[in-house]
């Protein structure tokens, strides 16, 4: 698990909003991402990452744990005796039955669930591809997931070791680079504050994001933060 090949790669997140119009303006309208063609959940896919968004809405368990990231990775066998070398236990499940896929708990990670895959059609779609069939220049991409965790420290150290990723600082707080964008471990005052928590654009994108954000008159909070939904806009 210490090769650049056996890397897992951040592909998929399922996170909460308190709206589903708002999730559809955010994902769809302001950061270009195509919704997902599934009737029974609200999905949007974006360039390298696709998400999932959970609604007071939803039936109840439709949609699986609240807060998860989903990583793809070339083995799972490797990776679940990787997981048991860390003492970690891991449960079975996902999208295309047993055996596909394997999770660690919130209690294990300290965060979110944590969901790892050979496999990742059920959550993810095809990249944009061009008329010449090569990649296209897509919509707008995160740059980074903000996450509330009780201990910011400790969990990002320990999500660097599982994951084999850098730690890196953030506005003085420690994060998880990946190819898809920076994991941010921001402190939570209890438990239950815990999962992700922010979205945050790139620095190009700030006057993209004020501009929609007074357009849907979005509260301003401070250091050019926005709230949409209940999760935290900002740009990096």
């Amino acid at each position: 698990m210490d090769t650049a090949r056996h890397l897992p790669r951040l592909r998929f997140a399922r996170l909460r909003m308190t709206d589903p119009a708002v999730a559809r303006a955010l994902f769809a309208d302001l950061l270009g991402w195509a919704p997902a063609h599934a009737p029974d959940r609200l999905a949007f896919h974006g360039p390298g990452l696709s998400v999932e968004v959970s609604t007071p809405t939803d039936p109840p368990a439709t949609t699986g744990a609240p807060d998860l990231l989903g990583w793809q990775v070339p083995d799972l066998l490797d990776w679940q005796r990787h997981c048991h070398r860390q003492g970690l236990s891991v449960t079975d499940g996902g999208l295309l039955g047993p055996g596909s896929a394997l999770q660690l708990a919130a209690g294990e990670t300290g965060g979110c669930t944590l969901e790892f895959s050979e496999r990742m059609e059920g959550r993810c779609a095809p990249p944009t591809l061009t008329s010449e069939g090569r990649p296209g220049p897509g919509p707008h991409s995160l740059a980074a997931i903000e996450l509330r965790v009780r201990a910011p420290e400790r969990v990002a150290a320990h999500w660097g070791r599982l994951l084999g990723l850098p730690i890196v600082r953030q506005d003085g707080l420690p994060a998880v680079a990946t190819p898809c964008g920076t994991l941010c471990f921001l402190p939570a005052q209890e438990q239950a504050d815990a999962g992700i928590d922010g979205l945050r654009m790139r620095p190009a994108e700030a006057g993209l994001l004020s501009r929609w954000s007074h357009q849907r008159a979005l509260g301003r909070l401070p250091a050019g933060h926005w709230m949409a939904g209940g999760l935290r806009l900002r740009c990096d």
